[in-house]
């Protein structure tokens, strides 16, 4: 959510980052959910599109699993950037 929003600010001069902020607050909530269509609604995203309603949800589930890989590889390739170790 913090690429996307990030990404709508530098390239969406309508992004709504009030609620980019709001919906940041709540994401580490358990029972936090947001919809594509609905990110896009109530932030005026444009770095999303949603098609059809049967394929809405999974296409853009694809959409975001796409851009996590891309940055989760951007982060990993960092040399600069401190890794957490899961061993005990």
């Amino acid at each position: 959510m913090e690429f996307l929003g990030t990404w709508e600010q530098m390239n969406n001069v309508n992004f709504k980052v009030v609620e980019f902020d709001h919906f940041k607050m709540q994401a580490g909530l358990p029972g936090f959910v947001l919809s594509a269509t609905e990110w896009i609604e109530k932030t005026n995203a444009i770095g999303l599109t949603v098609n059809s309603p049967g394929f809405t949800t999974k296409r853009a589930h694809k959409q975001l699993n796409n851009i996590a890989i891309t940055q989760m590889k951007s982060l990993l390739g960092n040399k600069g950037m401190k890794q957490l170790n899961s061993k005990k």
